[in-house]
């Protein structure tokens, strides 16, 4: 038996096998026992830092912020009304400007269909994945 196969059955008998009771050395450093273990100590990685790392910083205060629940149907048809609103407003004074004549026909053609294509994107964005 090699040494990764015995390796691999302890692993085994640790996670799936019956519980067994502690070593008497095991417990004291757990519990915080006065006397040092040294036959069994693993010996301490020291840590590096990076060079680019900065020594001290002021941690930032997180802010605790409720789960927002999934949207619903009626919700994600708001969103959508919302969005399509506002694009088809943008529209009508696009297309009143350019029919007063405060807007050059060809730019006015570039910022509706810009409005037509932002509204498909905002539909799409809404409802990605209902379909599922």
């Amino acid at each position: 038996m090699t040494e990764m196969n015995k390796e691999d059955k302890e692993l085994v008998e640790m996670i799936h096998g019956e519980e067994k009771p502690m070593h008497p050395e095991t417990i004291h450093i757990t519990l915080g026992g006065t006397e040092k273990p040294t036959a069994n100590a693993k010996a301490k990685k020291h840590a590096t830092t990076a060079k680019d790392m900065p020594k001290k910083e002021t941690p930032v205060d997180a802010q605790w912020e409720p789960v927002k629940p999934k949207a619903n149907y009626m919700d994600k048809l708001r969103t959508t009304a919302k969005d399509v609103c506002l694009y088809a407003v943008l529209s009508v004074i696009l297309f009143w400007w350019q029919q007063t004549g405060r807007l050059e026909v060809t730019t006015s053609w570039y910022a509706l269909l810009v409005c037509v294509g932002m509204v498909f994107f905002s539909i799409g964005r809404t409802w990605n994945g209902v379909g599922k």
